[in-house]
């Protein structure tokens, strides 16, 4: 089994990459800067017995999308997972949103994601995973209930959770696209005290949700979910269902 992860080096990404390995996958692990995370990443996953490869390039860009996809074609013979964790997340009020910002956060978050789906479908639709190949979203809970301060990103992410649903129909039945919705995961370092136990407050479950609860699923969708497609999982403690926050995550 082979999994390419995008954006794999780092915080949630590098859970999944580990989690996959662990459940007996090689793993792509896609970085744009962090290439120095993703080469020492791979050299821990091999040592649990799986091959692990990093794959660099910025996603932002057409040309990159190309560059990876070209990359791990000419490394790998087949894939059976593709997860797309690679995003930007970046603050900006409304008054400070240009053309430039939007349309960058829209490249990586959302038009990579269908670029990478397309140029590797012909591998996927060979896969011998349960309910045939899969690819896996993170989109975000802002998807559906926007966040101040951050309208690119939330705009980006409901179109991917759009594109998931999209993609599933046109790719069934070889190929199974599904969505995961995290709710407040790695919150900014710089996050007000304040702010952080407003959210912690609004959870059902009364905690922060951790990157291993996303990964968890990633491997469930992949191993043990053949008739799942078409689907957005909220992985937010609940949050989803008690109202909308209005503070940074």
């Amino acid at each position: 089994m082979r999994a390419l992860i995008t954006g794999g080096a780092r915080r949630i990404g590098q859970a999944i990459s580990e989690a996959l390995a662990d459940a007996g996958f090689d793993v792509a692990i896609h970085c744009n800067r962090s290439t120095e995370e993703a080469a020492r990443l791979c050299v821990e996953l091999r040592a649990r017995g799986v091959d692990a490869i990093s794959l660099a390039g910025d996603l932002s860009q057409v040309e990159g999308c190309q560059a990876v996809a070209q990359a791990l074609t000419g490394t790998w013979d087949s894939l059976d997972l593709l997860v797309h964790s690679a995003a930007s997340y970046e603050h900006k009020s409304l008054s400070e949103i240009d053309a430039e910002h939007f349309d960058t956060t829209m490249a990586l978050n959302c038009r990579a994601p269908l670029l990478l789906t397309q140029a590797l479908a012909p591998k996927l639709r060979r896969s011998t995973l349960p309910g045939g190949g899969l690819v896996v979203a993170l989109t975000d809970i802002a998807a559906s209930q926007p966040e101040p301060g951050y309208t690119a990103y939330c705009v980006s992410k409901a179109a991917l959770e759009t594109l998931t649903r999209a993609l599933a129909l046109e790719l069934a039945p070889e190929i199974r696209v599904n969505a995961i919705a995290p709710g407040t995961v790695l919150p900014p370092e710089d996050i007000p005290p304040e702010d952080l136990e407003a959210i912690v407050s609004s959870i059902p479950q009364g905690r922060l949700g951790q990157p291993t609860d996303i990964a968890n699923l990633v491997v469930f969708l992949a191993l043990k979910a053949p008739h799942v497609t078409g689907q957005v999982w909220a992985v937010d403690g609940g949050r989803s269902q008690a109202g909308a926050m209005t503070v940074r995550q």
